[in-house]
């Protein structure tokens, strides 16, 4: 019994002398401002005069590599304002919402060259969002349970940094959503709805090369 837990006790430290560890995240912010000016007297192009988008999110997360193989656990915060100016009332408000999340995945390395690696990785993760209004005292509160499975490439700069590319418009995802709302103090006004969808390859939202773009996401992973 002694040789059993002692052999254990080697392929442990065996395994653990094989392996790393990484520190690696994603950061991203985007702003987005349009105006609608009026095209006659008696009408115009939409609901809105003026609208700016500000949206930012960061999402760092640790993992355990061994040889072709990848897991480890991630966390996400990020905040969405839409900031709106009516035509007619002239009333300036915003539209807010707070988001975190904690996820764990596991990928898989396949060698391209000594430096650059593709990679198939599958993620499960939970969130929460928080949506209000400004001068409103109600708010919603939706939590998510997603799952998707999304390639990418890596490559190494030197021995302790690489980037990470994922190709988020070409994954295959199931997504499942509780929304509630609830009043000025609190209580809840009403249970909403839940959806469930499942998608592949979500390519059929993009209208220019530019959309495609945006949902090819950059990262930058730590190796120690």
């Amino acid at each position: 019994m002694k040789k059993i837990a002692l052999l254990v006790a080697a392929m442990a430290v065996s395994s653990l002398a094989s392996a790393q560890f990484c520190i690696s995240g994603k950061f991203g912010i985007i702003n987005d401002s349009q105006n609608t000016r009026l095209l006659n007297g008696d009408k115009f192009d939409g609901n809105y005069q003026d609208r700016n988008d500000f949206e930012w999110a960061f999402a760092p997360c640790i993992g355990y590599l061994f040889e072709d193989y990848e897991v480890g656990v991630s966390l996400s915060l990020g905040s969405y304002t839409a900031t709106r100016r009516h035509i007619l009332s002239d009333n300036l408000y915003d539209q807010t919402t707070a988001s975190w999340g904690l996820g764990a995945y596991g990928r898989h390395y396949f060698g391209l060259t000594d430096r650059l690696s593709f990679f198939s990785e599958v993620d499960i993760y939970f969130s929460s969002d928080k949506y209000t209004v400004e001068g409103e005292d109600d708010y919603s509160k939706s939590k998510f349970l997603t799952a998707y499975l999304v390639p990418g490439l890596s490559f190494d700069i030197n021995e302790h940094w690489s980037v990470e590319s994922y190709f988020s418009f070409l994954n295959l995802s199931w997504n499942n959503e509780w929304e509630n709302s609830y009043d000025e103090d609190g209580k809840l006004n009403s249970d909403g709805t839940y959806g469930s969808e499942f998608n592949f390859a979500i390519t059929s939202g993009l209208d220019s090369v530019m959309d495609l773009l945006n949902q090819i996401s950059i990262g930058v992973c730590y190796t120690f």
